[in-house]
């Protein structure tokens, strides 16, 4: 009874699997490499090696057996939290140190799109879906074949294509970081902090900037709402003739002193943080 149950949740969450995807399966076939073992198809927990779960099964051209080590050399997809009965992480990982190895030609990435949506020659690894509040960790594996999953693990052999730098990395331009378009989870862009004045760029979300003293992007404080006519009266209630200009100094909330960094700010729309159309507190000179 309790496969038939199963059964029928996959074959109504299930969604367009390409040949070359890997699969759950109880044995894989002589074509196949076992690379990882799961408890289930869905919402299932990973393991190294347990001889009472299934079997992660990837088409032999593709992937090399799998090991799981604390250190690994070659390629890297995900992480275990322990060796057996795991949840799993994108790697990398302070937490989940247990490493899935495979062969180094191939290389993988989580995706928000579907593997196929990447380009030609990418495969689905397995798919995973986090716990509540958590990011690419904590997570559960599902088939490839599950649409219940919004995540998937995509892989293809020699370089990634597209490839693009994630949040925090060392950038020079807006276009070598990763958006949505890619794949990732949001829109970024290539931030030399929060007045623009720093030599050396970081990949930021959009409506934030890098701190450089936090070395982390930190979320810019927007100062006025457009799509309210009367404005956002608890920051800065002055309705300004020209929007692409600064704000009238003379309204008191339109402009305040950032004792951290020493500058005077004011309310202005201006193409920083992404270009977003939010109206931020941005460095003026105070006379």
């Amino acid at each position: 009874m309790k496969k038939s149950v199963v059964l029928l949740v996959f074959l109504l969450s299930i969604s367009f699997v390409s040949a070359a995807d890997c699969a759950v399966k109880t044995f894989c076939s002589a074509n196949e490499i076992n690379v990882l073992d799961i408890s289930s198809v869905f919402n299932a927990h990973v393991s190294s090696e347990n001889p009472n779960y299934m079997q992660l099964c990837c088409p032999d051209n593709l992937v090399s057996p799998g090991s799981v080590v604390t250190t690994c050399s070659q390629t890297n997809p995900l992480n275990l939290y322990s060796l057996d009965n795991s949840h799993m992480a994108i790697p990398p990982s302070d937490i989940y140190l247990n490493e899935l190895c495979i062969n180094s030609e191939v290389q993988c990435q989580a995706s928000l799109l579907p593997c196929s949506n990447l380009g030609a020659g990418y495969f689905c690894l397995l798919k995973y879906k986090e716990e509540p509040g958590f990011t690419d960790t904590n997570a559960h594996a599902y088939d490839c074949s599950f649409s219940l999953s919004a995540k998937s693990i995509c892989c293809i052999i020699g370089e990634i294509q597209g490839e693009c730098l994630e949040e925090a990395e060392v950038c020079s331009t807006d276009s070598e970081c990763c958006d949505i378009s890619q794949g990732y989870g949001f829109d970024q862009y290539c931030s030399t902090g929060q007045y623009e004045n720093l030599e050396e760029g970081h990949c930021c979300e959009e409506g934030t900037f890098w701190n450089s003293i936090d070395l982390t992007c930190e979320r810019a404080e927007t100062c006025y709402d457009p799509e309210n006519p009367l404005g956002d009266p608890t920051i800065c209630n002055y309705l300004p003739s020209n929007p692409y200009g600064y704000f009238h100094l003379d309204e008191e909330n339109c402009i305040q002193f950032n004792p951290l960094f020493e500058y005077y700010e004011a309310c202005c729309n201006k193409n920083i943080y992404g270009g977003t159309n939010n109206f931020y507190f941005c460095e003026i000179e105070a006379l």
